[in-house]
């Protein structure tokens, strides 16, 4: 039976998903919008409160160190939350522009101040078959969503990023087997996130009220 001086049972904060690179290192962390209950996904789903939430949580409750290992922490933006002002160290915040995101003029617009103020972008879920998107120029990272295309198409896509934005970072996310993995790598890719390498930690910690 619970004793009344016991301690409350701590909430989940987020969960906490490894990005390594091409040695298999950790280089950088994905923060996951997870129910602080640990019940089902609120339906209908508010991107703008789960960003909000796991930046609340990431930044302002217990220690970031903790969190981050002193490594970057990526996060999803909706576009409404692009537009938000960050109070946030952007040498610790890689920006995730999610594959919803509206082409136009506004975005483009947010997306340059956040360059110019240091923050790292990353355009989230890629699956498209030609480097024509828009925003390709204006980010740092690319993630390519790696269940959506064969190995030959995956190959091609790699290949025409390296071609017209050099830059670029690629990433591929949701490897779910050693397969996968050596796929990515040989069509040589800069980063790796998936199952296979590691699934999201859940995070727990207190939460003020």
């Amino acid at each position: 039976m619970s004793n009344a001086i016991d301690p409350p049972s701590p909430s989940i904060l987020f969960a906490r998903q490894p990005i390594f690179d091409a040695a298999m290192e950790v280089v950088a962390f994905e923060l996951l919008f997870r129910p602080t209950d640990g019940g089902p996904m609120p339906m209908p789903f508010d991107g703008n409160r789960a960003t909000s939430t796991v930046l609340m949580n990431a930044f302002t409750q217990g220690e970031l160190e903790t969190v981050s290992e002193g490594k970057p922490l990526f996060i999803n933006f909706t576009a409404d939350m692009l537009s938000n002002d960050l109070p946030f160290d952007a040498s610790r915040l890689v920006v995730e522009i999610l594959e919803d995101t509206p082409v136009d003029d506004t975005i483009r617009d947010c997306l340059q101040q956040l360059r110019l103020r240091g923050f790292t972008l990353a355009l989230d879920d890629y699956a498209e078959v030609n480097v024509d998107h828009p925003y390709l120029p204006l980010v740092d990272i690319v993630k390519l969503e790696y269940p959506y295309y064969c190995n030959e198409t995956f190959k091609h896509i790699v290949e025409q990023l390296r071609r017209h934005y050099p830059h670029l970072k690629i990433l591929a996310e949701k490897l779910e087997t050693e397969d996968d993995l050596h796929c990515c790598q040989r069509a040589g890719c800069d980063l790796f996130q998936g199952y296979f390498l590691a699934r999201p930690q859940i995070m727990l910690g207190a939460i003020d009220s």
